[in-house]
């Protein structure tokens, strides 16, 4: 297998959405009138918009979307909202090219007063992917709990993936095939297993883009299992009722988890157990040290 640990380099944003607000700057009306002329524009040359459509006059929103390179868009959303007027900016890092770089750039020299920098300067996230793939480990050899989170949607894990954590919180963890995937919605064959483990983030209000490193680890709490490790392993007893319901029982390990964790002193020594069983390219403290690079494009 080849793996992942320690190579920062697979650790990247894979979306990104960054909420712009016209009353926090001083000059949010000249703002204003250039997402407007930026509409116009772009409406006139449809090279450079697939489309943009006015909302109803209930929700007075215009969103639109640009491509910056071959299948790389940018998604552009403006209107009123109870706190006032904002737009919103949604693309994907990882797949910027130089030449989607540029159009990005292009683009919200367009749509700001103060271009690119007026952005990366006064806008804030409001939802970040950050995922980490590992090349060569499938899927169906590894299992996925977090100690923080508590529910699941399990309904895609028989084809390949599920969420832990409510699908509004702060903070959810996707664990998936991502070679199956790519196939599905692509048709594009890699050749090879990919795995894909994705913290999907919604971060408290203000968090600027260039502070997203300094995010707490989103990866800590989630622990991953190597299920011949699992089956092979000198069990505790909670650790026995845990095997037992997932590689017996077929339920999901979340769930086990949750019923076989405990309390206290026993918690923490049964999560460490489990920690043990970890495979070698999982370490969460040093993939997050990899966050500095996933914004190299900024």
């Amino acid at each position: 297998m080849d793996v992942a640990f320690g190579n920062p380099g697979l650790l990247k944003i894979d979306k990104i959405k960054v909420g712009y607000s016209f009353a926090d700057v001083p000059h949010g009306k000249a703002d204003y009138e250039q997402i407007n002329y930026f509409v116009n524009v772009t409406c006139k040359d449809q090279s450079f918009a697939r489309s943009f459509s006015q909302a109803s006059k209930k929700h007075a929103w215009t969103e639109g979307w640009v491509e910056l390179d071959k299948d790389v868009w940018l998604e552009v959303a403006f209107g009123y909202t109870p706190s006032g007027h904002r737009a919103f900016f949604q693309f994907n890092p990882s797949k910027l090219t130089p030449k989607a770089r540029a159009t990005l750039e292009a683009a919200t020299m367009l749509c700001l007063y103060e271009e690119w920098e007026g952005l990366a300067k006064n806008g804030h996230v409001s939802y970040v992917e950050f995922a980490y793939d590992v090349v060569g480990a499938g899927y169906s050899d590894f299992l996925c709990i977090d100690t923080r989170l508590q529910s699941i949607n399990d309904m895609y894990m028989k084809v390949g993936g599920f969420y832990l954590g409510a699908k509004r919180a702060r903070r959810r963890i996707a664990f998936y095939d991502k070679e199956y995937e790519l196939f599905k919605n692509h048709k594009l064959v890699l050749g090879h297993r990919l795995l894909r483990l994705e913290a999907c983030l919604r971060p408290p209000t203000k968090q600027r883009l260039c502070d997203l490193p300094k995010l707490v680890n989103p990866f800590a709490p989630t622990i991953v299992i190597d299920r011949k490790l699992l089956e092979c392993c000198t069990p505790s007893f909670r650790m026995e009722r845990f095997r037992k319901r997932v590689l017996i029982q077929g339920k999901n390990a979340q769930d086990a988890f949750s019923m076989a964790v405990g309390s206290g002193q026993a918690k923490k020594e049964f999560v460490q157990e489990l920690c043990s069983l970890a495979p070698p390219w999982w370490n969460p403290t040093a993939i997050w040290e990899g966050a500095p690079a996933t914004l190299d494009w900024f």
